[in-house]
């Protein structure tokens, strides 16, 4: 695939995704939140509309091909061109970025606290889980945790992760537009 490609799929993505691209920075203007997580960058607009808030951010994303693959994106050359693309494109004082697994850098952020996690990496049940239970450490009380592609008939492993979750911490999912959801920590 070609630069020119890529960037399509940028644009396409953000047109796609831009119903719930609004939902974490308006939580985050509402309730003066100043530091976040986002595993799962993937094109960068997410991130982008939160760094437009002046919230810093970890961005989380190894930019590897897992197989299968996602469909376009099936050959580590296309993703190192994606990351080379969206790193320009979060070229922002408040941004950081891990081009990691989220275990390992987990294992780097385990003793910082902040105020959210969006969790929309690698779509197994396990990895989804493994996520839920790292980071949740990590979000201050009164912080939220947000997923994407709940109720996603494709991934219908995400959605039972989440539920068994929220009810271990006896906890409210609130649905919002495009699979997005999110979790307010109060224990």
């Amino acid at each position: 695939m070609n630069k020119g490609e890529i960037i399509n799929i940028i644009a396409d993505t953000d047109t796609n995704y831009a119903p719930y691209y609004d939902v974490l920075p308006d939580l985050i203007n509402q309730r003066g939140y100043t530091s976040g997580i986002e595993i799962g960058v993937f094109c960068g607009g997410h991130a982008e509309k939160i760094l437009a808030t002046g919230c810093n951010l970890i961005g989380i994303d190894p930019y590897k091909n897992y197989e299968p693959g996602m469909p376009l994106m099936d050959n580590q050359d296309d993703w190192d061109v994606l990351h080379e693309i969206v790193m320009l494109r979060l070229k922002y004082d408040n941004y950081m970025h891990h081009r990691y697994d989220s275990n390992k850098s987990y294992e780097l952020l385990k003793n910082a606290q902040f105020d959210f996690v969006f969790i929309d990496g690698l779509h197994t049940y396990e990895q989804l889980t493994t996520d839920l239970d790292n980071y949740e450490k990590s979000i201050k009380t009164g912080g939220v945790i947000a997923c994407h592609d709940y109720n996603h008939p494709t991934f219908p492993d995400l959605t039972t992760a989440i539920d068994e979750f929220a009810a271990k911490h006896n906890a409210k999912v609130i649905v919002c537009p495009l699979h997005l959801i999110y979790i307010e920590k109060t224990w």
